[in-house]
């Protein structure tokens, strides 16, 4: 009897350690699985932050380069309206001294034509009393 409870007793041990061994490893296996729900979940929250402070980061510098890029636009704008004014007065500076010049050639055409005009009146002008005077005294 000593033998079949020797045996009997290292039987039960053997299958005691199997099974708590399985039974350890079936624990690891599911301490690993709710480990690996537990990092996605952390990961997940963790990306949501990543994310939510990256989007910050650019919104920040795309507003930096905005204003940065507004301002040098508003420094162009400001630049092509002082152009804009002074190119103007040239050009009007040049077209007054034309204007002007056209103006004293049209005004000395008339003035020679006004001449011309009063000396053929003058001239009709005597002839027609002269021609006036000879039918009167002949």
């Amino acid at each position: 009897l000593d033998v079949d409870h020797f045996c009997a007793t290292a039987i039960q041990k053997s299958f005691r350690g199997y099974r708590t061994r399985a039974d350890f490893f079936y624990d690891i296996y599911r301490i690993i699985l709710v480990q690996s729900f537990v990092r996605k979940i952390m990961l997940k929250k963790f990306s949501a932050k990543r994310l939510a402070a990256a989007v910050l980061i650019q919104k920040s510098f795309k507003g930096y380069l905005a204003r940065a890029n507004f301002f040098d636009l508003s420094r162009i704008i400001l630049v092509q309206s002082l152009v804009r004014r002074v190119v103007p007065k040239k050009s009007a500076a040049k077209h007054i001294s034309a204007v002007s010049l056209i103006q004293a050639s049209f005004r000395n055409l008339f003035a020679k034509k006004e001449i011309e005009n009063g000396a053929a009146t003058k001239i009709q002008a005597q002839y027609r009393s002269h021609l006036t005077e000879e039918r009167y005294l002949d």
